[in-house]
């Protein structure tokens, strides 16, 4: 199930001058289809699109973190891949859609909840006030 998040700048959304949208949804590969159960011998990926729209976007450069992490819910480690977080060069576009694929055998069995960041480094790779986050579904890993 696609889930939509947050998209913060230091700006008012109402200005039109910059704001964003970010949505995620889980795939399992070998067909690919939106799951929530999957099979920890079983590629998968996270779906993430987002925009930016605004006056001021052809002003910004520098590059996208993108990150998904999955938090364990109970015994166990929690995960954050890639580490470090994909980076991805803005455009001057507003649409961006990207994959976070994870490998079979990456995640044990067990239950986890996912959140997916994007954050913003400029062109000096300092850290910028561009963030955003998906709240993703809870994931279930099982051992076929």
């Amino acid at each position: 199930m696609k889930k939509q998040g947050e998209f913060q700048t230091t700006h008012d959304p109402n200005t039109g001058l910059l704001d964003g949208t970010i949505e995620a949804e889980v795939f399992e590969l070998d067909p690919p289809q939106p799951t929530n159960i999957i099979r920890t011998d079983k590629e998968w990926y996270v779906q993430v699109d987002w925009t930016l729209e605004g006056q001021e976007v052809p002003c910004w450069a520098g590059t996208w973190n993108l990150q998904a992490h999955l938090e364990t819910m109970g015994p166990g480690t929690d995960i954050s891949h890639p580490d470090p977080p994909k980076q991805i060069t803005l455009n001057q576009g507003t649409t961006y859609s990207e994959q976070v694929r994870f490998a079979s055998g990456t995640v044990p069995a067990g239950a986890y909840k996912l959140v997916v960041t994007l954050t913003y480094d400029d062109i000096l790779s300092d850290p910028g006030p561009l963030a955003a986050y998906v709240e993703g579904p809870m994931l279930q890993f099982y051992e076929p």
